[in-house]
């Protein structure tokens, strides 16, 4: 399993990609540490590519840690998620619903990179 982030300052973009089976012991580590990074932006807007990464390990417990975890450190930007499979897709709509109802923040899941991109960037 990876991630592997960039930073677009030009663009006020944080891009992560993911591969391989993820869990929520390494996410949470690995926003952890962005969040200490630095570098970190919170006004930044951020675009998940998860498509390589499969998501059904995660609880609806953990979705939701996750999501607390991250509202605590957004601030009104928009978030895209890209998934692949249909599972993949439903575990990040809950995850689009938790973070949605407790941030300030715009928050969509994708299928298609392209279309998330332009849609996090406009």
């Amino acid at each position: 399993m990876g991630i592997d982030t960039k930073i677009d300052e030009d663009a006020g973009l944080r891009i992560h990609t993911v591969s391989g089976e993820l869990t929520f012991e390494m996410l949470s580590a690995m926003l952890e540490a962005t969040y200490a990074d630095p570098q970190f932006r919170p006004e930044h807007n951020v675009l998940w590519e998860v498509r390589g990464a499969a998501l059904t390990n995660f609880s609806s417990t953990e979705v939701r840690n996750i999501s607390e975890l991250v509202q605590g450190q957004w601030r009104g930007a928009k978030a895209a998620l890209v998934v692949g499979s249909d599972a993949d897709y439903g575990m990040a709509r809950m995850y689009e619903m938790h973070l949605a109802s407790g941030s300030s923040g715009e928050v969509r899941v994708f299928r298609d990179l392209e279309e998330a991109h332009a849609w996090v960037t406009k």
